[in-house]
C-alpha cells in the first residue's frame, strides 16, 4: 500500500513532466531527417582557372558592385545628416 506522501510526490513529477504551452517536451520536437536542407552557396571559382574574357567579366561585375556599394555609402550618410538635422539646437 502507498502513502499518501509517495503519490502526492508521485502527482507533483508527473504534473512537472506534462508538456505545457510555450514549453517542447523530448517527443513534441519536430523530426527534421526528412526536412530537405537549403542548398549550400556555389563556391568562386579559382581565379586562376579563368579565361581572359571571364576574368574581365569578372572584374567589371565586381565593378559594378563596388559603385553600388560606394552609393549605398552616400545614400545613407545623407539620411544620417538628415536625422542629425532633426535633433540640432542651434
Amino acid at each position: 500500500m502507498r502513502s499518501l506522501h509517495t503519490d502526492k510526490r508521485r502527482d507533483a513529477w508527473e504534473h512537472a513532466r506534462a508538456p505545457s504551452e510555450g514549453r517542447m517536451d523530448t517527443d513534441d520536437r519536430m523530426d527534421t531527417d526528412d526536412v530537405a536542407r537549403p542548398p549550400l552557396a556555389p563556391l568562386p571559382p579559382k581565379i586562376e582557372e579563368l579565361s581572359i574574357d571571364d576574368l574581365r567579366a569578372r572584374i567589371a561585375a565586381l565593378q559594378a558592385e563596388i559603385a553600388d556599394a560606394h552609393a549605398m555609402i552616400a545614400a545613407k550618410e545623407s539620411l544620417r545628416g538628415e536625422a542629425e538635422g532633426l535633433f540640432r539646437t542651434e
